[in-house]
């Protein structure tokens, strides 16, 4: 009994030891834990930057754990411009890429020479003495700077030619038209707008903007010009226009002819000159046989191949067949063309449709009653992959609901197309003035009728 009791108590003292054993291990493991959830998360983007190395990121020296992206997922349309001093402002598309478009910020090396400001889906530059400078497009996510740089040449006098913009698409399921907005540094006279196939698509420059109406798919070459004297200056913009429609890589195979193989073969080795074999009744039967097939080709026979024949002269080099194409090698299918359509289908106000809407109309004026202290504007996108954001006293909004108002308002709509394209609505919002003069109470003040009435007395 004493024996099975000793027993008893090791086992328990073992159990007991591997449980404090245990307790230990997960303690240590737990401040291990807190140590590295303590450090900074740079440290982790370094290591995941060790093993996702490009040449497109790299680590900001002036931001020291800030992670800059380059050129990605912000990107100038144009890397380099000319403009003229005489310019109020000059326009610089941009296209943003798989991230949010609304805290975009520009910066210029050397805000003497220029400014810039991000307005309406491009770039505005204000050009204020001659000279160089490179304008910075950046927005900070999710601890990375994601950041596009392009060189602006700002001259006095000098004349020219710029779009906002030198290539593009256009989704003919989608959206028509396209418009790119282009600059004359010096230059007033006409713009004169050619395309380099009518069929595919017109063009018209009106007001600082190009008009592209697609017809059908294909590319096309849009040239603006303008002759002044001697000299002609000419900008150009290159649009890909598709239908919308995917169609499958069509794999055509062609069997070579062997019969015409053969025969032109066979033909080639008869043409030649005479043939010199020893004569013998065989080779007689064998050049008979192979005269008949030289008068009718398209049914030939097996001649007896002679022995040991002379080789031709300048035998007829037989047809090449056509070659067939591999099938297991298809043609890759056209790229998605994104959207830039970028118009509303419906714009309410407190739950109302504005009177006289229309998707190219850009502003309206809606009266609310004085008792109004707040409103709800909701637009509604013609495409599903466009987004709408609300733009009041400074502030950008996802939703417009119960937002206070004064007297005098002004809303901004903005539409961002699926290819970063943007579109502006102004809604001027008027609280109507207080009309209501009828009265709350009335008091009669007490006054003596007994004192003498005196015309200078009020």
């Amino acid at each position: 009994m004493a024996k099975k009791k000793r027993v008893n108590n090791k086992k328990r003292k073992k159990d007991n030891e591997k449980t404090k054993r245990n307790i230990a291990i997960i303690i240590i493991i737990i401040i291990i834990l807190l140590l590295i959830t303590s450090c900074n998360s740079s440290l982790w983007g370094k290591i995941g930057d060790m093993f996702n190395s490009s040449s497109n990121h790299v680590i900001d020296p002036n931001t020291g754990d800030k992670r800059v992206s380059l050129n990605t997922n912000v990107v100038f349309d144009v890397f380099e411009s000319t403009i003229s001093l005489d310019e109020d402002t000059f326009k610089i598309g941009y296209t943003i890429k798989k991230i949010v478009a609304d805290n975009l910020t520009c910066t210029t090396s050397d805000a003497e020479i220029a400014t810039c400001v991000v307005k309406n889906g491009y770039v505005e530059i204000t050009p204020k003495k001659e000279g160089k400078v490179t304008v910075t497009l950046e927005s900070e996510q999710n601890d990375w700077i994601y950041r596009s740089t392009t060189k602006v040449n700002i001259n006095r006098g000098s004349k020219g030619i710029s779009l906002a913009s030198k290539s593009g698409s256009l989704n003919l399921k989608k959206s028509k038209t396209k418009k790119i907005p282009y600059y004359l540094s010096g230059l007033k006279d006409e713009v004169k707008v050619t395309v380099s196939d009518d069929s595919i698509a017109t063009a018209t420059a009106k007001n600082g903007v190009l008009t592209i109406k697609g017809k059908k798919s294909g590319s096309v070459t849009v040239t603006l010009e303008i002759n002044l004297g001697k000299k002609t200056y000419t900008a150009t913009y290159k649009l890909n226009i598709t239908d919308g429609n995917k169609t499958p890589p069509t794999v055509t195979t062609k069997k070579p002819n062997k019969t015409t193989k053969k025969t032109t073969s066979k033909n080639s080795t008869i043409t030649t000159s005479k043939i010199v074999v020893p004569t013998s009744k065989t080779t007689k039967k064998t050049t008979s046989k192979t005269t008949k097939k030289t008068t009718n080709p398209t049914k030939p026979t097996n001649p007896t191949k002679p022995t040991n024949p002379t080789k031709p002269t300048n035998p007829t080099k037989p047809t090449n067949p056509t070659k067939p194409t591999d099938p297991t090698k298809p043609s890759e299918p056209t790229k998605p063309v994104l959207s830039s359509n970028n118009l509303l289908s419906k714009l309410e106000v407190n739950g109302k449709i504005v009177d006289g809407f229309k998707p190219n109309t850009k502003e309206y004026t809606v009266s609310v009653s004085h008792n109004t202290t707040s409103i709800s504007v909701k637009g509604e996108p013609q495409d599903a992959k466009a987004t709408v954001t609300y733009r009041y006293n400074n502030h950008t909004y996802k939703d417009f609901n119960d937002i206070k108002i004064s007297d005098s308002n002004v809303v901004e709509v903005i539409v961002t197309a699926e290819d970063g394209l943007k579109e502006t609505y102004k809604l001027n919002v008027i609280r109507d003035k207080n009309n209501d003069a009828n009265l709350t109470n009335i008091k009669v003040s007490v006054f003596d009728l007994n004192k003498k009435f005196d015309k200078d007395t009020t």
